[in-house]
């Protein structure tokens, strides 16, 4: 079983995203994000908004699209923390592009499994309460709750 750090250093490489098949592709870009927020890893980030942005010039379905805003988000969520960013500063770019990919991953919401949108709207309830839109989050949130009562 391949570890972290080599599945990190894995999908870094020059060819990680080396494939044709756009869902493998979204599929490893998601991977990327997730370990290179465990790992705390800035570089790994990056490359992830770089790969979401090439991803985003493509023919993408509901689904995929949906899930490439939402993987998005988690990046510029994961990027916000690992910068440790200014979290009283009245400007929260990264937060920003959080909610407005989250935002957008609920355009296509109907395309995606009940979790994925009950993620969604939980990331959406969490951001919205770190910028201070406490109502908004509760209502995010309760959205969750109404698709998925035990999520």
């Amino acid at each position: 079983m391949e570890s972290s750090q080599e599945l990190y250093q894995r999908l870094l490489a020059a060819d990680g995203f080396a494939t044709q098949d756009l869902s493998e592709r979204l599929d490893r870009v998601g991977r990327l994000i997730d370990i290179s927020g465990r790992l705390r890893r800035q570089e790994g980030i990056d490359r992830a908004l770089v790969v979401c942005e090439e991803l985003g010039k493509q023919m993408l379905n509901p689904e995929q699209r949906g899930t490439l805003h939402y993987f998005n988000a988690n990046a510029w969520a994961n990027r916000w923390v690992i910068t440790g960013s200014n979290h009283e500063a009245w400007e929260q770019p990264y937060l920003e592009h959080e909610i407005l990919e989250l935002r957008l991953a609920l355009r296509d919401a109907s395309a995606l499994p009940v979790d994925r949108r009950c993620q969604i709207l939980t990331n959406l309830g969490n951001a919205l309460s770190k910028s201070g839109r406490f109502l908004d989050a509760i209502h995010s949130r309760d959205k969750s709750l109404e698709l998925s009562p035990m999520f």
